[in-house]
């Protein structure tokens, strides 16, 4: 829903200060061809995108205005934080706060009104997240995950053990191509009961809530925005009970 409002690390700023710009963009490496007319790209990766707020606080005197700046400020460069820029359902993830500029007015308004320009930039996640997130249960075997949103997203997969046994168990989407093939390092068995979490955002995998990245080989499927066929097969003697997915859509 979109409110104009602009909140970062739970401070909502003025109202006086409105979004103005967002720019962002894709990465392709150009790169000359050898010898021969035009260059060769990569598949484009996303650059940070960068928000730029501008507007004007008020104050009666020069004192108070500069304390009110001198607190806007401290609140923009307290750190990472996430960032509602003019929408209340969608938000930046660990944005910060890049760079702040004030000027002061001529004439009747010096000292009692400057004028604010921010710039946030949202690099290690440069997509808009949806303020909140959904839950799909699969059948055991897996499904189909319909995501909205318009960008892929790093979801969290659960996976209950059902009778004990040996594994491997191979989790698979073919929206992406990425599997998760699973088994104890160690050659032993499931057990039953076991809840393994696989979650691609920062990359962990854990088992009865203790981490075990051993258990993994290959890479924990992404979801795209769309359908995505999801496959969960067992190899051995272990069954699976469950499996769900939790994510958050995301918007670029």
């Amino acid at each position: 829903m979109i409110n104009g409002l602009i909140t970062f690390a739970g401070y909502t700023l003025p109202a006086t200060i409105r979004p103005s710009d967002e720019d962002s963009g894709l990465d392709t490496a150009a790169q000359a061809r050898p010898r021969g007319s035009g260059s060769v790209t990569q598949s484009g990766r996303r650059e940070p995108t960068q928000l730029v707020a501008v507007g004007d606080i008020a104050a009666a005197t020069p004192d108070l205005l500069d304390q009110a700046v001198q607190d806007l400020k401290a609140k923009l460069y307290a750190g990472y934080g996430d960032l509602y820029f003019g929408r209340s359902d969608r938000y930046y993830k660990q944005a910060q706060c890049r760079t702040f500029g004030h000027s002061t007015n001529e004439g009747l308004l010096f000292g009692v009104v400057a004028e604010i320009k921010i710039t946030f930039e949202a690099a290690d996640y440069p997509e808009a997240f949806a303020s909140s997130g959904a839950t799909s249960a699969l059948s055991a075997g897996g499904g189909t995950v319909t995501v909205s949103g318009d960008a892929a997203v790093l979801p969290v997969w659960t996976i209950t053990v059902g009778s004990a046994g040996s594994g491997p168990f191979t989790l698979s989407n073919a929206a992406t191509g990425e599997a998760a093939t699973l088994a104890p390092a160690d050659g032993s068995d499931f057990g039953a009961g076991d809840v393994i979490i696989l979650t691609r955002d920062g990359y962990s995998v854990t088992r009865g809530g203790v981490e075990e990245f051993g258990l993994l080989d290959g890479r924990i499927p992404r979801l795209l925005a769309g359908a995505n066929v999801v496959t969960l097969s067992a190899g051995g003697t272990a069954t699976v009970s469950a499996l769900s997915v939790t994510y958050v859509p995301q918007y670029s």
